[in-house]
């Protein structure tokens, strides 16, 4: 089994030397915050508080009592329990053995790359893991050099690494057609999550814009169209894919309809982000309506190419012919 052993890590010793730096480097902030960095922050806390603020610390959210002889002591012991070096353990060994067999994959691409005469590109799973690697190493550099990092911050480093590559392929199967495929692959492990949503709404918008000239041209009768936020509304595709009816009220978007029944809207935004002028919004909507029916009640739209604002926060037409 050893001779086994030894025979393997000799047909691998190119790519086993570049996965053993790899791996070095992404645990070197980690072993190094652990040795000093732990340290000084244990001190920073443990000097930063009073007795008086410890004996308050253990009654407020602790729901315990210490006398103020002893409050040093038990803090300590407390600390030590929950967040001492002893919990980096496990979370520690368990990156590690991911980094070891991410970067081996990572290892092993390149230097088939670096063999390659003809038709040099990184393989999916390697770009994906190419690019998990590099955020995660960077970011526990920034969080050692912070002195702000905790167990749950190396479990969602570990998290990124092992997940990188079925994202990456899922992701990348968006812009197959495309050429993006090994930048988005190296990108879904990279970017921050802000960004990836930026990048990955374009390419949604791009996609839909090319099935909806597509459907266009095998369904004049059926309105296609795409809402301020880059999603199709005008055809149910897993409806068109399977044959069922698709000529719906949501259907026909373009149409006003005031008694339309379906999904809300998303013009006053949605979540934390609803807009407290809502209530207003609507009556003043409503007032509105009502009085241009009641003044103009034979009110039809001119025959018009309608253009609409290139804004995507607030859509409306730049101009709207009607005959009244």
């Amino acid at each position: 089994m050893l001779q086994g052993l030894w025979g393997w890590l000799a047909a691998h010793a190119s790519a086993t030397a570049i996965d053993l730096v790899l791996t070095a480097l992404l645990l070197y902030p980690l072993a190094d915050y652990l040795r000093y960095g732990w340290v000084r922050k244990k001190e920073e806390i443990e000097s930063c508080m009073s007795q008086e603020a410890k004996v308050k610390y253990f009654e407020l959210w602790l729901e315990d009592r210490v006398t103020a002889a002893n409050a040093d002591a038990e803090f300590k012991k407390y600390y030590l329990e929950r967040y001492g070096r002893k919990r980096f353990a496990w979370p520690v060994g368990f990156t590690f053995l991911i980094a070891l067999i991410g970067n081996f994959i990572l290892a092993q691409a390149l230097v088939d790359l670096v063999g390659k005469t003809e038709g040099k590109a990184l393989q999916l799973p390697a770009a994906a893991i190419a690019g998990a690697y590099t955020f995660v190493t960077w970011d526990f550099f920034a969080r050692v050099q912070r002195r702000a990092l905790g167990t749950s911050d190396v479990l969602r480093g570990a998290l990124r690494l092992a997940m990188a590559v079925p994202l990456g392929f899922a992701f990348a199967a968006i812009a197959e057609s495309s050429g993006w495929a090994v930048f988005l692959a190296y990108g879904i492990g990279v970017f921050p999550f802000d960004a990836l949503r930026t990048i990955l709404r374009r390419l949604v918008y791009d996609t839909i814009e090319e099935q909806k000239a597509a459907l266009k041209a095998i369904t004049p009768h059926i309105p296609v169209t795409t809402n301020f936020m880059g999603f199709h509304k005008g055809v149910d595709y897993f409806k068109f894919a399977t044959h069922e009816d698709i000529v719906s009220q949501d259907s026909y978007p373009d149409t006003f309809d005031p008694a339309r029944q379906g999904p809300p809207h998303l013009a006053f935004g949605r979540g934390i982000h609803f807009c407290i002028g809502s209530a207003l919004g609507r009556m003043e909507a409503t007032l509105a309506l009502e009085e241009l029916t009641r003044r103009f009640p034979a009110l039809t739209l001119v025959e018009q190419d309608i253009t609409f604002h290139p804004n995507i926060s607030f859509r409306g037409p730049q101009a709207l012919w009607v005959h009244a």
